[in-house]
């Protein structure tokens, strides 16, 4: 700032003549502090006296005009501002008006357009203090460079052009999509709707900026499958219906620099005519697979038919030879005395029993597959038919050594109404696995009444033993046709797993 001394006017150092009496002065040490603090401070600092005089300034001064010395800035201050402020007013009267200002006020910040000695401008913020010096008002102003702020403006300025410039190309290039896409910030409110969504649901994007997504009614809004609500749960897609149309909802969730939710950005597809082919697609597979299924069915009935036809048929021209052996051989022992003969003979019997066994039970599952299979309805002893039972076992089970226990209550003495053949062979199966499974203990039967009326009665069986016992994996397999716990089984126990 200029001032209205006179060019031919020597400033007066008050400071310096301080100094030259400092034995006098008890406060030399403060103010020698002082200036070290003046010459330290990173702003230009000049004093004013009351008759609106510089009489001192610091380092920072001498560096931000260029000049050798405090006294070369003090003797030429006047040239360090043009002639005239931006404002149009006269620098020196201008400094005059402020430097009354802030003597009245105590305090004045403003702009101030300094310049080097060959009139390079330097755009300027001055801050004027009133304080004390030696009992009398002073002014200290500090002047803060503007130049590195204003090139920080322009940058900035420039920045936020190239900024505006860039979104507004994002935003024409979304506009262009062939798809709805909507941005809301964290409240919900819509920042932008492009051209499709204006299509899409028929609103306008001037009416939908600013308000809540809510506001298109959608099926999936203020639910769980709602897009925001799936994208804050991690879930990057939901589908609802609009106007009989199926779409799919891309959201992702917007961050700012600090990594919090800022807001949110959907795209949205029509995936109704997808949806209908694929629908279409499917229900063609569908009815293909189908139709083939049927095919394979009726060819896999047909042959199983025949087969058990067959089977079936065939039982009397098995069954008739297979018993022609078996009697033939019971009257061939009766009659040989040789010792070793019946027992060859009685082998052959057991052999030719045992086989006729294994073919009664695949004659009999093919009848069960036919259809062909009859259960009987006659008057038996149910007694007599667990004693049959346990005869047929009995020889087995003293061979191994296994006890055996038979009980039935007492109320089952009565006769039945039912198919003593099926029932026996049921038991036989299960007590014949048990004596087979089973080296050392017992094996027993229970028969226990569950219901009984006047007519009916439902008898529950039970076999146990302490034999292998099965595994759940093995239980499992129990009722499938054909199969066995173990394929060893056979190699080791014997049978066919027809039971």
């Amino acid at each position: 700032m200029g001032n209205k001394s006179l060019p031919h006017q020597k400033p007066v150092n008050r400071l310096s003549e301080l100094n030259k009496s400092k034995e006098t002065d008890p406060f030399g040490d403060a103010n020698e502090r002082v200036r070290i603090m003046l010459d330290a401070t990173p702003l230009a600092c000049r004093l004013w006296n009351k008759d609106f005089r510089i009489f001192d300034c610091n380092e920072e001064t001498v560096r931000l005009f260029g000049l050798k010395s405090k006294n070369d800035y003090m003797e030429r201050h006047f040239e360090f501002s043009p002639e005239y402020q931006p404002d149009g007013k006269p620098s020196r009267e201008k400094t005059i008006e402020i430097l009354k200002q802030a003597f009245k006020k105590g305090r004045m910040v403003f702009e101030w357009m300094h310049q080097t000695a060959d009139g390079t401008p330097i755009p300027s913020e001055i801050t004027l203090v009133r304080v004390k010096y030696y009992n009398e008002d002073i002014i200290a102003g500090y002047t803060r460079d503007l130049r590195e702020s204003e090139a920080m403006i322009h940058e900035i300025q420039n920045e936020s052009e190239n900024f505006i410039t860039t979104a507004f190309w994002y935003e024409s290039l979304l506009d262009a999509l062939p798809f709805a896409v909507t941005v809301q910030d964290a409240d919900k409110n819509f920042t932008f709707f492009n051209s499709s969504a204006e299509e899409t649901f028929g609103k306008s994007r001037q009416d939908m900026l600013g308000k809540q997504c809510s506001i298109l009614g959608l099926n999936i809004c203020n639910t769980e499958n709602c897009a925001i609500s799936c994208a804050n749960r991690d879930l990057h897609q939901t589908y609802f219906v609009h106007d009989n149309k199926s779409y799919q909802a891309d959201v992702k969730i917007l961050k700012d620099l600090n990594g919090e939710t800022s807001g949110y950005i959907e795209v949205i597809k029509d995936n109704t005519n997808l949806e209908n082919m694929i629908r279409r697609q499917a229900e063609l597979e569908a009815k293909l697979e189908m139709e083939e299924m049927a095919r394979i069915k009726a060819k896999a009935e047909a042959e199983n038919q025949a087969k058990s036809v067959f089977l079936a048929n065939m039982s009397h021209e098995i069954r008739t030879p297979m018993n022609s052996i078996i009697g033939f051989s019971e009257l061939v022992i009766e009659e040989v005395m040789s010792t070793k003969a019946k027992e060859y003979l009685g082998r052959i019997t057991e052999n030719a029993t045992g086989l006729l066994q294994i073919i009664n039970d695949i004659l009999d599952i093919s009848k069960i597959e036919s259809g062909n299979m009859e259960l009987e309805n006659v008057i038996f002893d149910l007694h007599d038919l667990i004693i049959n039972c346990r005869n047929s076992i009995y020889p087995k089970s003293v061979e191994k050594g296994i006890e055996m226990f038979f009980y039935a209550e007492a109320s089952t003495r009565k006769k039945l109404y039912g198919d003593p053949t099926r029932l026996r062979q049921v038991l036989l199966n299960l007590l014949s696995n048990a004596v087979k499974f089973t080296d050392t203990g017992s094996i027993s039967l229970n028969t226990l009444i569950e219901t009984s009326s006047d007519t009916t009665v439902d008898l529950r069986f039970e076999v146990r033993d302490s034999g292998i016992g099965m595994t759940p994996e093995q239980i499992s397999k129990a009722f499938k046709p054909f199969a066995q716990a173990d394929v060893s089984t056979t190699r080791k126990y014997g049978g066919p797993g027809l039971g």
